[in-house]
């Protein structure tokens, strides 16, 4: 009898029980409570929001303990991704007034001109300028700066290597890929990668002259690259888990 009465009194875990925000590292985050019928509790992250699912069964004291030890499992995951370079927006960079590329820092200042002219290690810009617009005139100088040194790179290696005939070396930012050799033996490099390791860089740049002599992924375009890259598959996974972003 005495355990049915402690049954019934137990009180069941509400939505008041729980926090509606949380910082982690200084980022902010909603938090959703959904309950369900299920036995089992989970989380996930939507942009900027933990929706945690909680059993509904759970007393207020067993839900509490399920939300403490799923906000510790969720902030592990997002500090870990934190810790990770990751692609900040550009409102953000605008904001802060510079960022970091190739390993130099640049600086934004806002200015009654037309346009933008990169000068130095500083773009000026019209202070009435669409970000969206700001973010293309940089990529397109950033692109015009570092063109000849990557050319200038990538032949120093291809001579190193094969001597093949390169007709074209360009720098794009694409979202799809990180290099690309054609029918015709031209490469196409990602801006992004002048953001990342030299190691990521030369992977990329053998991986691409490597597809001149063979236009495929077979077993003897793999054991191409490692013959100029040992360790191309560990390069290849941190390139992977640890992506080069346009904007530091």
């Amino acid at each position: 009898m005495s355990f049915i009465k402690n049954f019934i009194i137990c009180e069941k875990a509400k939505l008041e029980d729980f926090p509606t925000s949380i910082k982690i590292d200084n980022i902010e985050y909603n938090i959703e409570i959904i309950f369900s019928k299920k036995k089992s509790s989970s989380v996930s992250v939507d942009k900027k929001t933990l929706i945690f699912r909680l059993s509904s069964l759970l007393s207020k004291t067993e839900g509490q303990n399920h939300f403490s030890s799923l906000l510790k499992r969720i902030s592990k995951k997002l500090y870990e991704s934190i810790d990770k370079i990751q692609e900040v927006d550009f409102t953000y960079i605008l904001e802060r007034g510079w960022f970091e590329f190739s390993g130099e820092k640049y600086i934004l200042q806002p200015k009654k001109i037309r346009g933008v002219k990169m000068i130095s290690n500083t773009f000026f810009y019209d202070f009435k300028m669409n970000f969206e617009r700001l973010e293309a005139y940089i990529v397109k100088l950033l692109i015009e700066k570092y063109s000849p040194r990557l050319d200038k790179y990538v032949r120093e290696i291809n001579e190193r290597t094969y001597n093949f005939k390169i007709n074209k070396i360009e720098l794009k930012l694409v979202k799809s890929k990180w290099g690309h050799c054609t029918g015709y033996d031209d490469l196409m490099f990602n801006l992004k990668l002048l953001n990342g390791t030299v190691e990521m860089l030369d992977y990329v740049i053998i991986h691409e002259i490597c597809h001149i002599k063979y236009k495929d992924h077979s077993p003897r375009y793999w054991k191409e690259v490692e013959k100029h890259l040992p360790n191309y598959k560990e390069i290849r996974k941190l390139l992977k888990s640890n992506p080069p972003v346009l904007f530091k």
